[in-house]
């Protein structure tokens, strides 16, 4: 069991979709937090500086500023709406925090003001520059300088920033709102969006159950999901591949024991033949070598065959020449074909290819050997470079090949005309394909084999 550890896929969405809207969330928080903080401070610092100023200039007139002081219409002083919309407002008070006048604003402002003054004694009043203030009723930010007109006073210009701090908090309550909605929604959609893969990788997981339990007859199940269809249709690749797998394996050993049981039989029958003595022992002993080293040659290539399917060309790669292997190739083979001669139409510069020498050895001799069965009178054997690729041509004199063999003769175990197991020429094949090579034959002046490497550079 495997189960430790693991999640269901309604968890899974909904941990990644809450992680995902959180994240949003807090980013978002930060940012506007952070905004309209700093669009506050800035918007009430101008209003300050707007508003001390314009109270320097009005001062710098006197006799228009003591036309409003004795007609009462200090309302006339107040600010217009700054950045945020709202006035600015002034008072002017005693160091001690006697409130002497309020130019404009409200009482109550004054009040919380003055008592955060009084709170804080270590403050010097002509030293606050847009000091934030934040009282029982309201939030202020405040800037203060001496009254260039009264002795022992100070002119505090303020500006209430309640409401758009009220505003600032319903902002970030109508985020919180929408977080916990779009939690909602996404609890709601994680859970319809895992019910709908569950049931689409339910079919993928029974289809996968019924190819473990070999029943590789089982229809392959469509899945609107493009990416799970794209592995359905793997999967569905993949059991034919097995299946044909089995199939060649199963043909494989049919073959194999057919073809051992040829040799060992006629093996079984000379031994008997000399046990009983019907039988010439010196040439029943003859042919039983024969039958030996047939069958010791049969078992060979088949463990070969076996290695190469399993290891893929695993063995040692190096840079060899061809030419070298081709040739001597030929020269064990020649021992065996004195009557054949060999024509060598070989590149004057090396044909180099890395690969496993032993791989690229059984296929030359595979090639050659084949040759040497069928030909008349010549074997030609050409290795070169081409432009792209290389070209090793093995090509007798002989009958050819009948044209109803030609698409089978590189299959496992297929005999043409004077075969003798049908192993040789699919070895050709397995090494060609396992380098990225091409085996093909065609009949010319005889069989032509050619064999064709992509050319490394």
């Amino acid at each position: 069991m495997r189960e430790k550890g693991k999640t269901n896929l309604q968890v899974f969405l909904l941990a990644r979709i809450l992680l995902v809207l959180v994240t949003v969330f807090v980013l978002v928080f930060l940012a506007v937090n952070i905004f309209l903080r700093i669009y506050i401070v800035r918007g009430a610092g101008e209003q300050l500086k707007d508003l001390i100023a314009g109270d320097e200039v009005l001062i710098s007139k006197k006799e228009q500023l003591d036309e409003i002081l004795k007609n009462g219409d200090s309302e006339v002083l107040q600010s217009d709406k700054g950045p945020l919309g709202i006035r600015g407002n002034a008072f002017i008070c005693t160091a001690d925090g006697v409130v002497m006048d309020i130019l404009h604003g409200d009482e109550m402002a004054v009040e919380e003001i003055v008592a955060y003054f009084t709170d804080h004694p270590e403050l010097e009043l002509d030293m606050v520059r847009n000091l934030h203030i934040v009282g029982d009723i309201g939030t202020y930010y405040v800037s203060s300088k001496k009254d260039m007109l009264r002795e022992n006073a100070w002119a505090v210009y303020y500006v209430d920033v309640t409401s758009v701090m009220q505003f600032f908090d319903a902002v970030l309550q109508a985020l919180l709102v929408i977080l916990l909605v779009s939690i909602l929604i996404a609890v709601v959609s994680a859970r319809w969006m895992a019910g709908q893969l569950t049931g689409k990788v339910k079919k993928l997981s029974d289809y996968a159950a019924q190819i473990g339990e070999g029943n590789y007859e089982v229809s392959q199940p469509e899945v609107s999901i493009r990416e799970l269809d794209e592995l359905s249709v793997a999967m569905g690749r993949m059991v034919s591949q097995i299946d044909e797998g089995q199939k060649q394996q199963i043909a494989f050993f049919q073959n194999v024991s057919h073809e051992l049981r040829t040799p060992l039989m006629s093996i079984r029958c000379y031994a008997e033949g000399i046990e009983y003595g019907v039988m010439d022992p010196k040439q029943s002993s003859e042919t039983i070598l024969e039958e030996t080293d047939l069958l010791s040659g049969m078992v060979e290539d088949i463990l070969y065959i076996s290695r190469v399917d399993r290891n893929a060309g695993g063995g040692k790669r190096e840079e060899v020449d061809l030419r070298e292997i081709l040739s001597a190739c030929a020269a064990s083979q020649r021992r065996l074909a004195k009557d054949i001669i060999f024509v060598f139409d070989f590149d004057e510069t090396p044909v180099i290819l890395t690969c496993n020498e032993e791989d690229m050895g059984r296929l030359c001799g595979n090639l050659i050997s084949n040759a040497v069965r069928y030909a008349n009178r010549r074997i030609t054997l050409e290795c070169k470079n081409k432009e792209n690729e290389i070209l090793i041509v093995v090509e007798d004199d002989g009958d050819g090949i009948r044209e109803e063999d030609l698409a089978h003769i590189f299959e496992r175990f297929y005999k043409g005309r004077g075969g003798i197991h049908g192993i040789g020429l699919s070895i050709v094949k397995s090494v060609a394909d396992i380098y990225g090579g091409t085996a093909r034959v065609r009949n010319a002046d005889g069989a032509r084999f050619e064999i064709v490497f992509p050319r490394e550079r």
